[in-house]
């Protein structure tokens, strides 16, 4: 007999591969960050707080003047850096609408699917909490 995932183990299974999508992402973020700085550190002889503050300004496009002139070396540097960073970034962000879209079509499944089952019920009647009115109440009802 094959077993089958339970609902709670399908979710689990879904989040982490999202939280892992993620890490990635936001790891390639650091990644590239930390290349820029490290980029710009080499070619420009800049100092590291130089460095790791023109990096970010090119790759959340701020739009500041740069930090010092830039040599040609500088230049298309930046430019590769600029291109790539918006490229993971732009992956971040499809990542983070897809889990969100998921998510909640997820949601949707899982209610349409109570509701298909509730309406597929005949003289049943639902209570909801079990306190001591329900207490009371439900032998009656029976």
């Amino acid at each position: 007999m094959i077993d089958h995932p339970t609902k709670a183990q399908k979710s689990k299974v879904w989040l982490t591969k999202q939280v892992n999508s993620l890490l990635l992402a936001f790891g390639l973020l650091l990644l590239i960050t930390g290349t820029g700085t490290l980029g710009y550190m080499t070619i420009e002889g800049w100092t590291f707080t130089d460095s790791l503050f023109m990096t970010i300004i090119s790759i959340s496009t701020v739009g500041y003047s740069v930090v010092q002139p830039l040599s040609p070396e500088g230049i298309w540097f930046t430019c590769f850096l600029i291109v790539v960073a918006m490229s993971v970034a732009l992956y971040c962000f499809s990542l983070i609408g897809q889990i969100a879209l998921e998510g909640e079509l997820y949601r949707f499944r899982g209610m349409y699917k109570m509701r298909k089952r509730i309406e597929s019920f005949n003289n049943h009647v639902i209570v909801c909490g079990y306190g001591r009115l329900a207490r009371t109440t439900i032998p009656d009802l029976l």
